[in-house]
């Protein structure tokens, strides 16, 4: 007996690794829920170096019948540091409402109040989910083709290839064409996203993005950034 019950553990645990062999990412929404999020972004310029760091805070303000939400987004407290140094910010928050699938993916946006340059041409962090709306394998790279149905102008094509899941984390590698801006060259990006296996929520994501629109004006067009779920 205690031979065949080391050996239902052994399977046990083998079928519970088996599960972990794959992800999809499928939120489940609740009205009334918060997150909050941190988020940086690092630059050389003709001025030197720009780090610039600013607070992201989501609640979830309506769930639909299939699943979808209405989110209210604020970004705030922008702190921007030229080669070290911090720079005086206006404090001015930006609200945002958005329409998103379960899947992650930005049905509509519209509503933004406050100084709109706090936006800082990060339409490319709306797309950190692209391709993670179908079951992913663990070592597999999959395809991807989207078209924002809010916009179909704006589009991403690439990559997403699911590199582990450990420890309840799936990470995951992305590589993007997108086309945020109709007649600019498409932005590209590398990112590295963490999510939590068991509640899709962002654990936290980073990589790089070049030919950025708006970023010209600075001598540059790579961003380096970086977004962290903020501990409670």
């Amino acid at each position: 007996m205690r031979h065949f019950g080391a050996f239902v553990a052994v399977f046990a645990a083998t079928v519970a690794l088996a599960g972990q062999s794959t992800f999809k990412f499928e939120r489940k929404y609740v009205e009334g829920e918060k997150e909050a999020f941190k988020l940086t972004l690092s630059m050389e310029s003709n001025f030197g170096s720009i780090d610039i760091l600013m607070n992201q805070n989501a609640v979830v303000k309506k769930v639909y019948e299939n699943g979808d939400a209405d989110l209210e987004t604020i970004i705030s407290g922008m702190k921007v540091a030229m080669n070290g140094q911090e720079m005086p910010t206006p404090a001015q928050d930006v609200t945002m409402m958005t329409k998103v699938s379960k899947s992650g993916a930005i049905l509509s946006a519209g509503g933004m109040s406050g100084g709109s340059g706090m936006g800082m041409n990060l339409g490319f962090m709306r797309f950190a989910t692209a391709g993670m709306d179908k079951p992913l394998t663990v070592g597999q790279t999959y395809d991807i083709d989207y078209k924002d149905p809010a916009n179909p102008k704006q589009s991403v094509k690439g990559t997403v290839k699911l590199e582990s899941i450990t420890e309840g984390k799936a990470k995951l590698l992305s590589k993007l064409a997108l086309v945020t801006t109709e007649g600019q060259p498409p932005m590209d990006v590398n990112m590295t996203t963490f999510v939590e296996v068991s509640s899709s929520k962002l654990i936290k994501l980073e990589g790089t993005a070049s030919n950025v629109p708006g970023m010209e004006q600075l001598g540059t067009s790579t961003v380096q950034f970086a977004m962290a779920a903020a501990k409670s």
